[in-house]
């Protein structure tokens, strides 16, 4: 679950106050054993993980609720920049082994969810503006999201997603005036930058092949 997972990244970062060591091992295996999502794995447990994944990278909040605790409680744990990251990583590589076996309206979906997870960091960033820690910490998430977008676009984009420059500027550039306009720009030029360095990589070192380039 949603929770479990949590659970186990708070234990396994450090941020849950937990020092038994039984149970930072076994929450080390279950982010282990999350982790894996080959092309042999049953393709509902990999769905499910990934639901799990975009759950926790569409949190609004900083906190989630276990049980129907409130947020005060001793029991809420956080939807930390940490927990996102891991998720973040688990869908890069989601994409990488799975994407292209999807129907383009799962492939549709998929973009538009990581393009709203790029809105609410840019949210949490403005908030956190006067957290050092958090703005450092949520600069990483754009990053690591700046990443996924590359990968969708260098699949995609053009003919699957024309609307790609058109979304990047739309949902997570043009946001809104304030805080907001410098952190959706830096996440779009990451995004950007990554995409080129890609295609005017050698033939030897680029991840994506020369038509593909072509067409990008």
């Amino acid at each position: 679950s949603t929770t479990q997972i949590l659970q186990a990244i708070a234990i396994s970062n450090g941020t849950a106050q937990q020092t038994d060591h039984h149970i930072r091992v076994s929450a080390y295996h279950a982010l282990e054993d999350f982790k894996q999502i080959s092309a042999n794995i049953d393709p509902r447990i990999v769905q499910e993980k990934i639901r799990l994944c975009l759950d926790i990278l569409l949190s609004p909040q900083s906190q989630t609720v276990i049980n129907g605790a409130s947020r005060d409680n001793q029991n809420a744990i956080d939807v930390t920049a940490s927990a996102k990251m891991f998720v973040l990583l688990v869908l890069k590589k989601y994409v990488q082994v799975h994407y292209k076996n999807l129907s383009s309206q799962d492939c549709q979906t998929l973009r538009n969810t990581v393009l709203e997870s790029a809105r609410l960091t840019v949210s949490l960033l403005n908030a956190a503006s006067d957290d050092v820690k958090k703005s450092v910490e949520f600069k990483l998430v754009g990053s690591k999201i700046a990443e996924v977008l590359s990968d969708l676009a260098a699949r995609d984009f053009p003919q699957r997603w024309p609307t790609f420059l058109d979304d990047l500027y739309g949902k997570v550039w043009g946001l809104s005036e304030g805080n907001d306009m410098g952190h959706g720009a830096r996440i779009c030029m990451e995004c950007l930058s990554l995409l080129t360095e890609d295609c005017t990589d050698s033939d030897f070192n680029s991840k994506i092949s020369t038509t593909r380039r072509n067409d990008i």
